[in-house]
């Protein structure tokens, strides 16, 4: 028999499913003003491991120079369902430079969704698909 947190746990990874697949359709619409900022990322460490990470994000234009006062949401995920996802603010540390704190909970195969806003550019969305965490 199914309870009501299995119906809650179903319902949550079912938003979230739907969030991953409309904001990868948007980032793929024609003629998206976040479309010309490109991203550019890091992981330290390198390759990633299970606990505390920092993500390192460029923003450019379509002429190479830097983007800078987005407000950036991360959202990391495990490709499997049933895990948290691990959400944080990305600060800008200048010149288009942001950073992120993660803190990756298992070991596997991970996405992380950057969405936010850029000035004078509209809404801002990016997939990132990180192969795989390693456990310590």
């Amino acid at each position: 028999m199914t309870g009501p947190r299995e119906y809650r746990t179903s319902a949550r990874l079912l938003a979230l499913a739907c969030t991953a697949f409309l904001g990868a359709a948007c980032d793929r619409a024609p003629g998206r003003a976040g479309e010309k900022v490109s991203l550019t990322w890091t992981l330290a460490p390198d390759p990633p491991a299970v606990g505390p990470s920092r993500l390192t994000l460029q923003l450019a234009d379509e002429s190479g120079r830097e983007v800078g006062g987005a407000r950036l949401r991360i959202e990391a995920n495990m490709t499997h369902p049933g895990m948290r996802p691990v959400v944080a603010v990305a600060a800008e540390e200048g010149a288009g430079r942001y950073q992120a704190d993660l803190d990756f909970t298992m070991a596997g195969s991970w996405f992380i969704l950057v969405t936010g806003d850029v000035p004078h550019r509209g809404a801002f969305s990016r997939r990132i698909d990180v192969a795989h965490v390693r456990g310590r």
